[in-house]
């Protein structure tokens, strides 16, 4: 759902509904997301911090500050003594898996451009 909204592809209409609805679907107790939610998928009840920064990204790309903040907050309270983020978190609100995953790093470093108020362009449509 993420990859609807800029700065991946302009927001089409009903995206800030389907955005809110998706990660509703998706967040966890800890306070991150899964991936997904099939219930047969193997990421069981682990977050995983770049489903999770997507979201912030989208609502930061879409000037929603007030939902990207406390998402993109989430995800740097993740940080490791290095500073680096991991790929899941665990039922406790733990890091539980690799660090550092440099695409949830990436991710969060383009919300916090476009919270910034930068603005990032999708990619150019193909002719």
């Amino acid at each position: 759902m993420a990859f609807m909204a800029p700065p991946f592809n302009a927001a089409p209409a009903g995206l800030p509904r389907a955005l809110d609805t998706t990660y509703r679907a998706l967040l966890l107790p800890s306070g991150g997301l899964t991936p997904g939610n099939d219930p047969a998928a193997p990421w069981g009840g682990s977050a995983w911090t770049p489903s999770t920064a997507f979201f912030a990204l989208a609502w930061a790309a879409t000037g929603k500050p007030g939902k990207a903040g406390p998402v993109l907050d989430w995800v740097l309270s993740k940080q490791n003594v290095l500073g680096e983020l991991p790929e899941k978190v665990d039922r406790e609100g733990r890091p539980s898996s690799v660090a550092p995953l440099a695409w949830t790093g990436s991710i969060a470093v383009l919300a916090l451009v476009a919270l910034d108020g930068t603005p990032l362009p999708p990619p150019p449509l193909l002719p």
